[in-house]
């Protein structure tokens, strides 16, 4: 059995050469696929704004400029609804409220737990409204 021996540079330029063109082909993955990806986004976005083109109507006021900024919502009134369940307070370890200046507001601090249908709520600590159904959450 015969051993063949190859000089170093030989063996140390052959592995170079084998990570290196794994290291290009991986460059040139990356390089086409988001290109690609970008492209396919793009076509999908116009056939999406060419379907839903929008529909003037004739009620629409010719002399005001757009509005600017986030939509304005009105509050809704929880009693005003049907079908609408209670919030729950189940536990915090400390309650305070005051009758004369807020008679409606429960503070509440230390481990608050709210429970409302299914759904669980945990803070540290919490203003709590029982006559309009609704609270304020801290941490």
């Amino acid at each position: 059995m015969k051993h063949i021996s190859l000089p170093i540079n030989i063996v140390k330029a052959v592995i170079f050469l084998i990570i290196a063109s794994t290291f290009f082909i991986g460059i040139q993955a990356q390089t086409q696929k988001p290109r690609k990806l970008r492209e396919e986004i793009l076509k999908e976005q116009k056939k999406q704004a060419q379907e839903e083109e929008p529909v003037k109507t004739e009620t629409s006021r010719k002399g005001d400029p757009p509005q600017v900024g986030a939509t304005v919502l009105k509050p809704a009134n929880p009693r005003a609804l049907k079908n609408v369940t209670l919030v729950y307070l189940e536990h915090s370890d400390m309650l305070m409220f005051d009758q004369n200046l807020h008679p409606n507001l429960q503070i509440l601090k230390g481990n608050v737990r709210f429970k409302h249908d299914n759904a669980l709520l945990y803070c540290d600590s919490a203003h709590f409204d029982d006559a309009a159904n609704s609270f304020d959450a801290y941490g």
